[in-house]
C-alpha cells in the first residue's frame, strides 16, 4: 500500500496499517498483489490492498492511513512517475 501511495506521488509516513491474513501464501507459487490510493483528505491519504492466490482466492487484505510528510524524505528524489507509468515500466498488469 505504501508503494502505491508513493507511486501516486505522495511523500508519506504510515500512521496506521491494518492487515487481515486469511489464507497462507505458498512459497514458490504465483500470486497477485494489488494496492491503490483510496482517498485523500488534506494531508491524510488512505490506501487499500490485497494479495490473491493464482486461483483468485483472497489471501491477505489491508488498509492503511498515511500522512504527507515530504520533509522526512529530502534528497530521495521526486518520484514523479504516475502509478500507471510505473506499472508499465515494470511490465506488470494493472
Amino acid at each position: 500500500m505504501g508503494a502505491a501511495v508513493w507511486l501516486a506521488g505522495y511523500r508519506v509516513a504510515s500512521v496506521n496499517l491494518n492487515i487481515s491474513y486469511r489464507k497462507p501464501v505458498p512459497l514458490g507459487q504465483p500470486f497477485k498483489v494489488t494496492a491503490r490510493v483510496n482517498e485523500r483528505n488534506g494531508k491524510k491519504v488512505t490506501a487499500v490492498g490485497e494479495i490473491r492466490l493464482a486461483d483468485e482466492t483472497l489471501a491477505v487484505s489491508g488498509d492503511g492511513i498515511f500522512v504527507e510528510a515530504p520533509q522526512l524524505f529530502t534528497g530521495l528524489g521526486t518520484g514523479s512517475r504516475s502509478a500507471d507509468e510505473a506499472m508499465e515500466i515494470r511490465g506488470t498488469e494493472k
